[in-house]
């Protein structure tokens, strides 16, 4: 059975530019997951240097779910770290099948705030579904496993350590 890396982004925040939100979310989520690195965005990537997941930062292009290349969402190649593990490409094909049913929707603006600074986790993910809009680490979280659920770029983080992903150094 062949199996290929799949690659989990994850961005750290730390004051460096001029992108608040990052800093919100990386200090507001450190709160609930302990000795985790201040993370504020996740983006998945596939083999051949796909990526994808929920971008605020579109500007004059889309914000929301995306495709975007390596090269491109890695400019800033100090900010990232990288976490990796092998699947079969039965695994990846699903994966990227996910990524595809839900690319082209909005960002969940309001879902960030709702799940992240106030303690109402289900009606966030009662109006995200109804709206069908995402933000990153849940777009992420819904290619790795098919399904929707509310999780930080931090929480992310746990959840990968505890399932077998690997941080590249």
């Amino acid at each position: 059975m062949k199996t290929k890396k799949i690659k989990i982004l994850q961005y750290r925040a730390d004051k460096q530019d001029e992108h608040w939100l990052d800093d919100a979310i990386a200090g507001w989520t450190r709160l609930f997951n302990k000795n985790t690195p201040p993370y504020s965005h996740s983006e998945i990537c596939f083999p051949g240097g796909l990526c994808f997941s929920a971008s605020s930062r579109g500007g004059k292009k889309f914000v929301g779910t995306r495709f975007e290349d390596f090269e491109v969402v890695t400019r800033n190649k100090d900010r990232w770290d990288i976490y990796s593990k092998f699947f079969t490409e039965q695994e990846i094909s699903i994966m990227l099948q996910r990524a595809k049913k839900i690319s082209g929707k909005k960002y969940f603006f309001i879902g960030i705030f709702l799940d992240f600074f106030m303690p109402f986790g289900w009606l966030s993910q009662l109006i995200g579904k109804t709206l069908n809009q995402w933000y990153c680490s849940q777009a992420v979280y819904y290619c790795l496993k098919g399904r929707r659920t509310r999780v930080s770029p931090r929480r992310l983080t746990k959840w990968l350590m505890e399932d077998g992903f690997v941080l590249e150094l």
